[in-house]
């Protein structure tokens, strides 16, 4: 039944993080058991490098700031703490910056966790409609009393307030694409 099969998927999932009892998913195995935990280590070890993969198409100078197998790692416990709750990855993430931000073991870079907000706004930039540019231009001064023309901001434009010189940090590392 669709009951009973969305049970198994949540089950598979809470398997995947690890967060089911043995028990209980020892019960939705099927005839044999080690090839079930084949399987599950299989689905486990995809989901990290999905989320790897994800995250450092979306944060590749925070990769290379803090190198790729400490990137991994991040990339795995992130998953694990904060799952995508959306079938799109490019829309999971969001949240990065500020588990940066609480890390321990980055807290002597507190400049990580803003270069990480300006890659998210970045994606989300990249992601973002296409501005309407209908009576976009310098006559449109002219043609209109100063006082009605509104300022409209394109979709997608952010304002990060750093202490740090994040834009700089950024442009000294050039994103690379991530490994095939």
């Amino acid at each position: 039944t669709r009951e009973r099969e969305a049970l198994r998927q949540q089950m598979l999932l809470r398997a995947l993080w690890r967060d089911a009892r043995p028990g209980v998913v020892a019960g939705w195995m099927r005839d044999d058991p080690a090839r079930f935990q084949r399987g599950l280590q299989a689905y486990q070890a995809n989901a990290s490098a999905l989320a790897e993969r994800a995250l450092a198409a979306t944060y590749p100078v925070l990769r290379q700031l803090i190198g790729e197998e400490s990137f991994a790692t991040l990339a795995r416990v992130f998953w694990h703490r904060q799952p995508p709750l959306r079938g799109d990855m490019g829309l999971w993430g969001d949240g990065l910056p500020d588990f940066v931000a609480d890390s321990e073991s980055l807290a002597e870079e507190p400049y990580l966790a803003d270069v990480a907000r300006l890659e998210w706004r970045l994606h989300e930039a990249t992601r973002a409609a296409d501005p309407d540019r209908k009576g976009l231009d310098l006559e449109a001064l002219g043609r209109h009393d100063p006082a009605l023309i509104r300022l409209q901001l394109a979709p997608g434009l952010a304002l990060i307030d750093s202490p740090h010189p994040i834009v700089s940090i950024w442009r000294a590392h050039p994103p690379e694409p991530p490994h095939q």
